[in-house]
């Protein structure tokens, strides 16, 4: 029995220990290949720093050398052009230099507000998105009850009905009566749109040119906007700001020599000269306020005159109808 038990025990010890050698053996195996990985990954970390340091002093001695590149070209043309058109290179270059940066700083005010815009758009194909689902939705529904309301029709009119459809028409005919036009009113109506036509056809051209012309002076006005938006302030405006904001034509240099000569001479008025302007142009104003003030009122008589003419219109519109209501009433009787 002794034998037995020793014997069980032993290869139980055996198996026990079996057992333990295999999970040791996976653990070291499991251990050293995390290592190795983990190792691996820090050497190509250290690669890719290396590798990225490398670009960048790359792209900078690059960067340097393009410098010194374009630093020697400018020199080299300065040498070879005359002396007194020096100056008039570097005005270019600076000139030069000035738009590149504009371009540059329009271009990311235009990204920034197109980048603003993008959730406004967003919603805007949603709203749009869900009015198109809800009309098709109800024009769904109204086909529907269409096709519902045609199935409980009855399929004839009674002598009755028929009287009264009849009565309605007529009602109807007698609101909304058509005027009787002669053939020569028919004629002077179409000789007169065609007049028209001919009209607008021969000033198509002149439109258009207009038009142009507008779009034009908008887009002229859009970008002295913008130039004045990056304008600097008083005290660092240069020659370079001046040129931009000068004009070449003519009747504006006019007026503004005629503005700049009338702020002169009022500088060197008197005080009570200027004052005595002064009380003018209030007077002015007010009066031009009293004269919108008069228009506005013209007009709020004019809508009041409309409303009036609109109600008697409908005043006697119900008359009319009472009346035929009357006579319908009375038609029955005898009947």
């Amino acid at each position: 029995m002794d034998f037995f038990a020793t014997k069980i025990q032993s290869v139980y010890r055996g198996y026990i220990c079996r057992k333990q050698i295999k999970k040791a053996h996976r653990a070291i195996t499991l251990l050293k290949k995390t290592y190795l990985e983990k190792k691996k990954d820090q050497e190509q970390k250290k690669l890719d720093q290396r590798l990225e340091k490398e670009k960048i002093h790359y792209e900078t001695l690059k960067k340097r050398q393009l410098f010194f590149d374009s630093r020697q070209k400018t020199l080299q043309a300065i040498e070879s052009i005359p002396a007194g058109t020096v100056d008039d290179f570097f005005y270019s270059l600076q000139n030069e230099a000035a738009k590149k940066i504009q371009a540059v700083w329009v271009g990311y005010k235009t990204r920034t507000i197109l980048n603003s815009q993008v959730p406004h758009l967003i919603r805007t194909k949603a709203a749009i998105l869900i009015q198109r689902t809800v009309r098709k939705w109800l024009e769904k529904i109204r086909r529907k009850k269409h096709d519902t309301l045609a199935e409980l029709l009855p399929s004839g009119l009674s002598d009755e009905r028929k009287v009264e459809l009849q009565c309605l028409i007529g009602n109807i005919r007698e609101r909304f009566q058509v005027s009787n036009i002669s053939d020569e009113d028919l004629k002077v109506i179409h000789e007169k749109s065609f007049n028209m036509l001919n009209a607008h056809v021969s000033n198509l051209k002149q439109i258009r040119r207009k038009d142009a012309h507008r779009r034009a002076l908008l887009a002229h006005l859009q970008v002295q906007n913008q130039q004045f938006s990056l304008l600097p302030s008083l005290k660092d405006v240069n020659s370079v700001h001046v040129e931009q904001l000068s004009s070449r034509a003519t009747p504006i240099i006019i007026a503004a020599r005629q503005a700049h000569v009338d702020y002169m001479k009022s500088l060197n008025q008197p005080w009570w000269k200027k004052n005595i302007n002064k009380n003018r142009r209030r007077r002015i104003k007010e009066e031009e306020l009293k004269k919108k003030d008069r228009r506005r009122r013209i007009k709020e008589e004019e809508l009041k005159k409309k409303n009036r003419r609109r109600r008697i219109k409908e005043e006697e519109l119900k008359m009319k109808d009472r009346r035929r209501r009357i006579k319908e009433e009375e038609l029955k009787k005898k009947n």
